[in-house]
């Protein structure tokens, strides 16, 4: 067999060798562990400022041979990178948009590698990705992206009476601040002739930005009567809350809270009354006790 005979069979037995490894091969999967989905509250009930945790993770066939693991930041390109990491030996390098942070720290341990952000601000708002490179089979697997959110819940809302506007026409306003994103008001009226709780616009609607977070002012116009008063409901709505945040308020100012109302009669009688049956009670005891003793 000639020389170059020979080498024809060494390459057909590697091409075939990598074919049935290729065919046999599942493929490099890599995930990115979820973010809050309905986003990161950064003002939580027990006042400890959050941090987030980026969590890559690969599954990859046995002698596969895993290089770097890439994190990216608003898209997969070059200028998107953010972490590099050595797979071999756990190294890693901050880049571009994190380059010198010294709140970010990663850990490395095959085959999980985690990014915990320790100071969150807004400019960590964003879709984060995780890459993996290999030598073999597929070159690089990509994770779909995962979103983070920044919230803050917003502060109860504030209800306030205002001047009457026209004849029986009465402007009543809320507000809520501190909220990220700026929260909703829904408006419902119970009118106190009919006590049915329907839902009504707004007269106006602003949302006024406060650094981080936004105010929010909504009013409405409602037609009360000292006869027939009207009790007005504010309701706050926002993704960081669990249940919903309420504050009524009714108008006119003057007006009752309930126009039924019962008055007693004869309220103070009946203790007199009793009083003076235990006195008689008490008498007529005291008299047979008398008797007895003459006998």
């Amino acid at each position: 067999m000639s020389s170059d005979s020979g080498r024809c069979v060494q390459i057909s037995v590697v091409v075939f060798v990598l074919l049935i490894a290729l065919r046999n091969a599942s493929g490099l999967e890599a995930t990115l562990a979820d973010l809050p989905p309905n986003g990161l509250i950064m003002n939580p009930d027990n006042g400890i400022p959050p941090t987030v945790a980026l969590v890559c993770s690969y599954t990859v066939d046995p002698g596969e041979t895993m290089q770097v693991v890439y994190f990216y930041k608003d898209g997969t390109t070059d200028s998107s990178q953010i972490v590099g990491i050595v797979i071999a030996d756990g190294s890693f390098q901050l880049q571009n948009a994190f380059d010198g942070r010294t709140d970010v720290t990663v850990t490395a341990s095959d085959p999980s590698f985690t990014v915990t952000i320790g100071t969150v601000t807004l400019a960590d708002e964003g879709s984060y990705y995780c890459k993996v490179t290999t030598i073999l089979y597929n070159p690089m697997a990509i994770t779909p992206a995962q979103t983070l959110k920044l919230v803050y819940r917003p502060n109860p809302p504030q209800i306030t009476r205002g001047p009457q506007v026209a004849t029986d026409t009465y402007r009543v306003s809320c507000s809520s601040d501190g909220g990220r994103p700026a929260p909703e008001i829904k408006w419902f009226k119970m009118q106190s002739s009919d006590q049915m709780q329907v839902a009504i616009n707004a007269t106006t609607n602003t949302v006024t930005p406060q650094g981080d977070t936004f105010l929010v002012e909504s009013a409405v116009e409602v037609i009360a009567t000292q006869a027939d008063p009207v009790e007005l409901i504010c309701q706050l709505l926002h993704d960081s809350l669990i249940s919903q945040t309420t504050t009524k308020i009714t108008v006119p100012e003057s007006a009752a809270p309930s126009t039924r109302s019962s008055k007693a009669t004869g309220s103070y009688i009946f203790p007199c009354v009793t009083t003076l049956i235990i006195l008689i009670t008490l008498e007529s005891i005291n008299c047979q006790i008398l008797k007895e003793e003459r006998k």
